[in-house]
């Protein structure tokens, strides 16, 4: 082989290996980019209904609500316990109803009575001074809170235990 010729060869070669490294480079790109992609339309696909969400489950907390004002109505107005009991029954399958339908979207409540504070998923509205339960423990759910997946929809607002104050 002359001496041209060989250097040619190992021109070549290199320019070889240069593109070689290239294209892995570009598959490893195109394949991060796909996984990337598929994540992201994981993430849409789970977390598109979100405000959905959030109206719905103000509608929920408001048949709650009333579900629980029924024993009172029932003690004013026993003359028409039947048309209470109906109504009652209404409200109550349609609770369900709404249970089903954020069941269905993968919408569950944070259920955190008697647990301890946790400031990512509960927001905290007041405190009472406990003598029999442990300092930072949920005493109280004012309003359920809702996670969607693993993503917050709303904190759980709570009521949190404290040490009684023994300086009086």
């Amino acid at each position: 082989m002359s001496v041209e010729l060989l250097k040619t060869y190992h021109l070549i070669k290199e320019e070889n290996k240069i593109f070689k490294d290239q294209l892995l480079r570009s598959i490893a790109e195109t394949e991060n980019t796909r996984k990337r992609l598929n994540k992201d339309k994981q993430e849409i696909s789970h977390y598109s209904i979100m405000n959905f969400a959030r109206d719905i489950i103000s509608i929920k907390d408001n048949l709650e609500r009333a579900i629980s004002n029924i024993a009172k109505i029932e003690e004013i107005e026993k003359k028409e316990v039947n048309n209470i009991e109906s109504f009652l029954k209404g409200i109550i399958i349609t609770n369900k109803e709404f249970s089903n339908i954020l069941k269905k979207y993968n919408i569950k409540e944070i259920n955190p009575l008697n647990k301890k504070f946790d400031s990512n998923i509960h927001q905290a509205m007041f405190e009472e001074e406990q003598e029999n339960i442990e300092p930072n423990t949920i005493t109280k759910v004012l309003q359920t809170g809702y996670l969607i997946k693993d993503k917050l929809l709303r904190p759980a607002m709570v009521s949190v235990s404290k040490r009684k104050n023994t300086n009086k």
